[in-house]
């Protein structure tokens, strides 16, 4: 009792917490996904479903990479799990899903031969909001760049930015590969 441990009683269970909260995320994520693109799709219901699910997989396999990578690189800035920290690995769930969710909605419902037919057209169509979103983002986040104050720099600037490159860079590299290579079928 009293203020030591009121101070640092968020840190005996933080990791599992935020674990726990980023999992939640990302189970809502994919279920709200799977029923989009099930409801979206026309034809055979069990073959919608199955397709449904296979994409919202493929999604949330890119999503988790977006969050394993902020916490490599967290650890590599040398920023410690606190509060902060934790809130904007949770964030990185939310926004992870929010770059990627408009492709693979656009690649399900695209016509095409192909996989590789099938990424151009979702690409085609959701490259330039996707681009939009991410520089969008970008410009509301950089004004933190002129506080003078190191500590909103290290533990919110950087984090933010991170956020944005890292679901940018894997929505438009990692998601099309995977999306060409094992994306569900037209």
């Amino acid at each position: 009792k009293g203020v030591p441990f009121d101070l640092w009683e968020q840190y005996v269970t933080l990791k599992q917490d935020v674990v726990q909260w980023v999992s939640i995320e990302y189970v809502v994520g994919f279920v709200v996904m799977a029923l989009v693109l099930a409801f979206s799709a026309g034809g055979n219901m069990v073959s919608a479903v199955v397709k449904a699910i296979w994409s919202s997989l493929l999604n949330l396999v890119v999503c988790v990479c977006v969050t394993v990578e902020l916490y490599g690189f967290l650890a590599w800035a040398k920023i410690k799990l606190s509060a902060i920290p934790a809130i904007t690995i949770w964030m990185s769930a939310a926004v992870s899903i929010e770059f990627t969710a408009h492709i693979v909605v656009a690649y399900s419902g695209a016509a095409g031969d192909t996989r590789w037919a099938r990424v151009m057209k979702a690409f085609d169509s959701m490259f330039l909001p996707t681009m939009a979103g991410a520089i969008s983002t970008l410009i509301g986040v950089l004004p933190l760049a002129g506080v003078d104050f190191p500590f909103i720099k290290k533990y919110y600037l950087v984090p933010y930015v991170l956020i944005v490159v890292l679901a940018t860079v894997n929505a438009f590299i990692l998601l099309p590969a995977l999306l060409s290579l094992v994306g569900a079928p037209g």
